[in-house]
C-alpha cells in the first residue's frame, strides 16, 4: 500500500510539473484574416464561363485567397508580429489582430496573345538578343581568345546566320501559336488592426494577368503541347498575386510595438522590454490614434518594460497612458537654415543679406538658438562689402530672439574693422523682422525677409 501511494504521488508531481512547464510557454498571437469580394455590374456582363461562375457564385476564390495570405504571412513571420523571438511559443493560439481585405472586382476579360516563338533549350535554333529573335547555327559553340572566335564545345558563344557572335542563355523554336489569359482589374482595400488600433490601412489598384491556355514545346517528339489550366489553378494564381501585393505593403510592419505604460516627463515607460527584443538605443514613435506625436529613444530595459527618453514631442501634444508605440528609424532632421533679408540704413539704399545658420533645436524641434554667417550686398555701391557673424537666442517661449552681430566690412586700407551690433529678431512662420543698433546707438538698421 505504501508503494502504491508513493507511485501515485510521484505521478501527480510529474503531471503538475509538466502542466506548470507548459503554462510557462507564451501563447502564440496570430492575425486573423478575413476577405470580402465584391463584383460590380461590369463583371456580370462578361460571357459566363466555368471560372467566372465559380468566382461569383461560390466561396472558392475567397477561401483560396485567405489560405494564400495566411501561408505567405506565415513565411514572412507576420503571424508572429507581436511575439518575441526569445520566448518559447506554445501551439495554442489567440487572436490579437485582424487583417480585413475587401476586393472590388472592376473588370474580368479574356486576352489572346499571338506568339511566334516558344522556349526550346534542347533543339531550338533561335536566340533572343538586341530586342529581336536571331537564328543561329544549331549545335555550334565558340569561345573568344581575345582576338578571334574559335569553335569549342565548352564555349559560351553561338554564331548567328548574320555572321555575328552572341552569348546565349536560352534557345527558342519558331512555332506560331496563341496563348489565352484572364485579365483581372481590381481595387483592394485592407486594414490591419491590432488590439483595437488600426496599425496600417490603405487602398491600391492592381492589374493581374493569369494564363488560361499556354503552350510548351516538346523537343523530343518535336511538337507543340497545349496546356489548359483548370479553374482551381487560375484561382490559386490570382490569389497568390494578390497576397504578394498585400505582403509588399505590409513588410515594413515587422517591427516591435507596444503601448505607453506611464509618463514622467521627460521619460516614458512602455510595456515591452528585453524579452521582446528591445535594446537600448532603439527608436519608437508615439501615436495618438493614427497621429504621430512624439519620438522616443530607449535608455534602459527591463524584462517586460523599457524606459525611454523623449527626443521629440509635437508642440501642444501630450503623451498619455495607452498610446501606441511603434519601432521606427530616427527622424532625419537637419538643424540648418537659410535667410534672405533686406536691411535698411538711413544713409543709403540698404543691403540685401544672405545668411546660412546652424541651429540648436528644442524638444519640439523649434529653434532655441543659432549661429549665422552672412554676406551683405550694398544696393548703393552694387558690391558685396560686408561679412557678418550673428548669434541668436530665443527669449523665453516667444518668437522673439535676442541677436548679437559682429560685422566685418571690406576695407581698402587692408586692415580689419569690427562693428558690433545688437538687437531683436522676430519670426512669424517663414517671415522675419529684424532691428539692429550699434552699442553707442549711433547707427541702426531695420528690415526683414524670409527664413527657412
Amino acid at each position: 500500500m505504501r508503494n502504491f501511494y508513493k507511485k501515485t504521488i510521484t505521478k501527480v508531481l510529474i503531471i503538475v510539473s509538466f502542466l506548470l512547464f507548459i503554462s510557462g510557454f507564451s501563447i502564440k498571437p496570430v492575425i486573423e484574416v478575413s476577405v470580402n469580394i465584391i463584383g460590380n455590374e461590369n463583371i456580370e456582363k462578361i460571357t459566363k464561363s466555368v471560372f467566372l461562375s465559380e468566382l461569383l457564385d461560390t466561396n472558392k476564390f475567397t477561401v483560396t485567397l485567405v489560405d494564400n495570405i495566411k501561408h505567405l504571412f506565415f513565411e514572412m513571420n507576420l503571424q508572429d508580429l507581436l511575439s518575441t523571438e526569445n520566448v518559447i511559443l506554445s501551439k495554442r493560439e489567440y487572436s490579437k489582430g485582424t487583417l480585413s481585405v475587401i476586393l472590388y472586382l472592376r473588370n474580368l476579360n479574356v486576352r489572346k496573345e499571338t506568339v511566334e516563338y516558344v522556349r526550346n533549350d534542347v533543339s531550338g535554333d533561335y536566340i533572343y538578343a538586341d530586342g529581336k529573335y536571331i537564328r543561329v547555327i544549331q549545335g555550334a559553340w565558340f569561345k573568344f581568345d581575345g582576338k578571334n572566335y574559335i569553335q569549342d564545345e565548352n564555349g559560351i558563344y553561338v554564331k548567328g546566320t548574320d555572321g555575328k557572335y552572341y552569348s546565349a542563355l536560352a534557345f527558342y523554336s519558331r512555332v506560331p501559336h496563341e496563348n489565352t489569359y484572364y485579365v483581372l482589374d481590381c481595387s483592394i482595400s485592407y486594414t490591419l488592426n491590432v488590439e483595437s488600433t488600426d496599425v496600417k490601412k490603405g487602398t491600391f489598384d492592381t492589374h493581374l494577368s493569369v494564363p488560361l491556355v499556354e503552350h510548351r514545346y516538346d523537343p523530343y517528339n518535336n511538337k507543340l503541347l497545349r496546356i489548359e489550366y483548370p479553374s482551381s489553378d487560375i484561382l490559386d494564381r490570382f490569389a497568390k498575386s494578390i497576397s504578394f501585393e498585400l505582403a509588399s505593403r505590409l513588410m515594413d510592419l515587422r517591427k516591435l510595438y507596444g503601448f505607453v505604460e506611464n509618463v514622467r516627463m521627460p521619460r516614458v515607460l512602455i510595456d515591452i522590454g528585453s524579452i521582446d527584443g528591445v535594446k537600448p538605443g532603439l527608436c519608437f514613435g508615439v501615436y495618438d490614434g493614427n497621429n504621430y506625436i512624439a519620438e522616443l529613444t530607449v535608455a534602459r530595459t527591463g524584462g517586460d518594460y523599457s524606459e525611454c527618453e523623449i527626443k521629440y514631442i509635437k508642440k501642444g501634444a501630450k503623451i498619455e497612458r495607452g498610446f501606441s508605440v511603434v519601432e521606427k528609424k530616427p527622424d532625419f532632421v537637419i538643424p540648418l537654415g537659410i535667410s534672405v533679408l533686406y536691411m535698411y540704413h538711413p544713409e543709403n539704399l540698404g543691403d540685401i543679406c544672405a545668411e546660412f545658420s546652424v541651429k540648436t533645436l528644442d524638444i519640439h524641434r523649434e529653434e532655441l538658438s543659432s549661429v549665422a554667417f552672412g554676406l551683405s550686398y550694398d544696393l548703393s555701391s552694387s558690391v558685396t562689402d560686408t561679412f557678418h557673424v550673428s548669434y541668436l537666442h530665443r527669449m523665453f517661449s516667444s518668437p522673439v530672439y535676442f541677436i548679437a552681430t559682429l560685422k566685418i566690412p571690406k576695407d581698402s586700407a587692408s586692415h580689419i574693422t569690427l562693428i558690433p551690433m545688437m538687437g531683436l529678431n522676430v519670426r512669424f512662420g517663414i517671415f522675419t523682422l529684424r532691428a539692429l543698433t550699434t552699442i553707442d546707438l549711433s547707427n541702426f538698421e531695420i528690415g526683414g525677409g524670409i527664413s527657412w
